[in-house]
């Protein structure tokens, strides 16, 4: 408990933990999953002091928001920073980009192949040359829910695993409930980031969002014809991208609170089956059930 307590200011707090899942939960609701993972190892896109890190990375969040709003794409991410003993400073980011759908047409834009050739030339952009494996970026080209858990619980990892989340006169089994029983990968000590935040999220997804409901739509600004326009037309959901026609009324919306914030520590409530069950099968971690 001693290491515990000496490792606890580089480790992922409840109060974390609560605000990226009800992030990635409300991603979700709104059907926007953050299945593309990206990885950028700092040493090799230049980036070798934290202010240099910082610097950096806001520069990419900053480049991949000018990419999605191009392409009437909204802006959805979630990302943690950690430094391990060989990459060092490095950053994990789950980011929502359109994929192929049962409901997508012949000829439908492959935003997914676009937006690895992006991040590939931002990369090199940066460095001046090739930089084999400074952005690395995974994903499949149909939208694939549970990895957008996957992605949440990887980050999750350096989670501070002496909290108790519920105690054990409040559990069914009389036995506390711990903040690493939510969470399916084993901990690992995530180094010391000496960055301004450990984690964090779109402000797309943020406490203020939620509290709306939804997010609002980017529009484009001009009414003149654009191919890129009308290619997004086959995105049924207009926060997807594309364009939807204003609503003739106000729509009222329902404050989103995640299953956390109202009080659920059972696994098989705040993750859907088809994680869980991956999970167990793979024997990844023992999560917790009530």
């Amino acid at each position: 408990m001693g290491a515990v307590a000496e490792l606890r200011p580089r480790l992922i707090s409840e109060a974390q933990f609560s605000s990226q899942y009800a992030a990635a939960e409300f991603a979700v609701w709104l059907g926007l999953p953050c299945d593309t993972s990206v990885t950028l190892t700092w040493r090799l896109l230049g980036a070798e002091t934290p202010s240099e890190v910082q610097s950096a990375f806001a520069a990419f969040i900053k480049c991949q928001a000018d990419w999605m709003r191009e392409r009437q794409i909204v802006h959805i991410y979630f990302f943690v920073h950690e430094h391990g003993p060989w990459a060092g400073l490095h950053t994990h980011v789950s980011v929502f980009v359109p994929g192929k759908l049962d409901t997508s047409p012949a000829g439908c834009p492959d935003f997914r192949g676009d937006y690895r050739a992006w991040a590939r030339d931002w990369a090199e952009r940066r460095v001046g040359a090739p930089a084999p494996g400074a952005v690395r970026v995974r994903g499949p080209a149909r939208e694939t829910a549970w990895l957008h858990w996957l992605g949440f619980h990887y980050q999750m990892k350096g989670y501070d695993p002496a909290v108790v989340v519920r105690s054990a006169r409040r559990s069914t089994d009389g036995r506390p409930v711990l903040l690493g029983d939510l969470i399916a990968f084993p901990w690992r000590d995530p180094g010391p980031v000496e960055l301004r935040h450990r984690c964090g999220h779109a402000e797309l997804l943020g406490m203020a969002q939620r509290a709306r409901g939804h997010v609002k739509a980017s529009r484009p600004r001009t009414t003149k014809p654009s191919k890129t326009l009308a290619a997004l037309d086959w995105i049924s959901n207009p926060v997807r991208g594309g364009i939807a026609p204003l609503p003739t009324r106000p729509i009222v919306y329902p404050v989103f609170r995640s299953s956390y914030e109202d009080g659920c520590r059972d696994v098989r409530s705040l993750y859907p089956d088809a994680f869980v069950k991956r999970v167990r099968n793979r024997c990844w971690y023992g999560l917790a059930t009530e």
